[in-house]
């Protein structure tokens, strides 16, 4: 793959990473607003472990392609 293409997967990489942190951070506030009026929290709960499975999968994907980049970097002689 060429080094533009893998730059621009390492952004829409990032992207992810950003949209998913906010999507987290507001199903943190979510749950806290549940438990601070005593609702039920069960449901609230899965959702945000299963929303903090994916931003874990979308770092994991930015590392993995941050690592290809600079090995295609280091194996075409240019720093990164």
């Amino acid at each position: 793959m060429d080094r533009a293409l893998w730059k621009q997967h390492l952004e829409f990489a990032d992207r992810h990473v950003a949209v998913a942190e906010r999507i987290v951070a507001a199903q943190k506030q979510i749950l806290a607003e549940l438990q601070r009026d005593g609702h039920a929290t069960e449901l609230a709960d899965r959702i945000l472990k299963a929303y903090e499975e994916v931003l874990e999968l979308h770092i994991e994907d930015r590392e993995r392609l941050k690592k290809e980049l600079a090995t295609a970097d280091a194996t075409h002689g240019r720093l990164g």
